[in-house]
């Protein structure tokens, strides 16, 4: 019983959850944010005025029935 609690413990700590967590969440959504962000939303800016760009212009292709 006690090896089993030894071993078994470390896998639902609070502590190694927040960590695990933190490490492979909230870190790259950080960093994701940032790159978002940089240079003003610049990244933001150009996908919007694409999108803008293709609704305007319309399809380009046409399918052959």
């Amino acid at each position: 019983m006690r090896e089993s609690m030894a071993r078994l413990t470390p896998h639902f700590s609070a502590n190694r959850a927040v960590c695990e967590y933190t490490e492979q969440h909230y870190l790259p959504a950080a960093i994701a944010y940032q790159s978002r962000v940089a240079n003003k939303g610049a990244v933001g800016r150009q996908m919007v005025d694409w999108r803008h760009a293709v609704e305007q212009n319309g399809p380009r292709c046409t399918l052959a029935n």
